[in-house]
C-alpha cells in the first residue's frame, strides 16, 4: 500500500471510531432524551420548591420570581432540544414524542406556578408544588423508561 493511500485509510479508520465513540458516548437518542428529560425534571422540582418557600413566605418575591424564570427557561430549552432532535427509528420517534408532551406539561405547570407565585392566581402553595412534583415524577420516569438504567 503507498503511503497516500496508507493515510486515507488511517483516517477514515479514525473518523469513524470518532464518530462511533461519540455516539456511543452520548447514548444515541434514549440518552440523549434521557438527559433533557432529567434537565425538565430538574426544572420542575426547582419549581416545586420555590412554590413551598412561597407558600411559608420564607423568600422574597424577587427570588421566587427569578428561580421560577430559570426553572421555566430550563424546562423550554429541554423541549427545543428534544423537538428539533432528528430521529430515523420508529421507538426513538414514538420516544420523543412522549418526551416532548412530558416536558410540556411541566412548563406548563411552571408557567401557572409563576403567575401564582406573581398574585395572578388564588389558593395555596400545595396544589402548586404538588402538580409540579407529579411532572417532575412523571420525567424522571419517563428518562428512566426512554434513557435506559
Amino acid at each position: 500500500m503507498n503511503r497516500p493511500h496508507a493515510t486515507a485509510v488511517a483516517c477514515a479508520v479514525l473518523a469513524t471510531l470518532l464518530l462511533a465513540g461519540c455516539a456511543t458516548h452520548e447514548g444515541g437518542t434514549p440518552g440523549f432524551l434521557g438527559r433533557a428529560l432529567e434537565g425538565a425534571a430538574s426544572a420542575a422540582e426547582t419549581g416545586a420548591l420555590a412554590a413551598d418557600l412561597a407558600g411559608a413566605d420564607r423568600a422574597p418575591a424577587a427570588l421566587l420570581d427569578s428561580a421560577l424564570g430559570d426553572a421555566i427557561a430550563d424546562a423550554r430549552t429541554a423541549a427545543g432540544e428534544v423537538a428539533t432532535r432528528q430521529v430515523t427509528d420508529p421507538d426513538d420517534a414514538a420516544a420523543q414524542q412522549a418526551s416532548l408532551a412530558a416536558i410540556e406539561e411541566a412548563l406548563a405547570a411552571l408557567v401557572d406556578a409563576r403567575a401564582w407565585a406573581s398574585g395572578a392566581h388564588d389558593g395555596a402553595a400545595a396544589p402548586v408544588s404538588e402538580r409540579l412534583r407529579q411532572a417532575a415524577d412523571r420525567l424522571t420516569g419517563l428518562a428512566e423508561e426512554v434513557g435506559g438504567p
